[in-house]
């Protein structure tokens, strides 16, 4: 039985999630981790995807491995350019290049599927990262 697009973006959710458990060393990233995911979709509709893209890399600057913000860039890439069955983008190497050098096709295509991933990354990460309220 085939899975649906969604229930892809979900699992490609999880598997991310899990990634980020090992991958953080205090709990404090895997709550900013969670946090930065929360208002990614915003600064979308506010900003642009491209925009928002170039803020989170800016914003982890030279600590990209140890940083939430490059993780969740990285993520959205990995989504965007590798891990998606009908990717407009496959193949690309850096999310942020391609959307700045394809058609507005492309691009359009590009800011609904990561809104869209976005919906069930958000569930997923602020239940199994962010921390409780009081939890300190």
């Amino acid at each position: 039985m085939d899975q649906t697009l969604d229930q892809q973006r979900a699992a490609f959710s999880l598997d991310v999630v899990e990634r980020v458990k090992r991958q953080m060393k205090s709990e404090e990233k895997g709550d900013e981790y969670a946090g930065y995911v929360v208002k990614l979709a915003g600064d979308i509709l506010i900003n642009g995807l491209g925009q928002s893209l170039a803020q989170l890399q800016a914003a982890a600057k030279d600590k990209k491995k140890e940083d939430p913000h490059y993780w969740l860039y990285e993520h959205v890439q990995e989504w965007l350019c590798k891990r998606h069955p009908y990717s407009l983008y496959a193949g690309e190497e850096d999310l942020l290049h391609a959307i700045t050098k394809h058609d507005q096709r492309r691009y359009r295509w590009a800011l609904v599927e990561t809104l869209a991933w976005l919906e069930w990354h958000r569930k997923i990460a602020v239940a199994e990262l962010k921390k409780a309220e009081g939890d300190d």
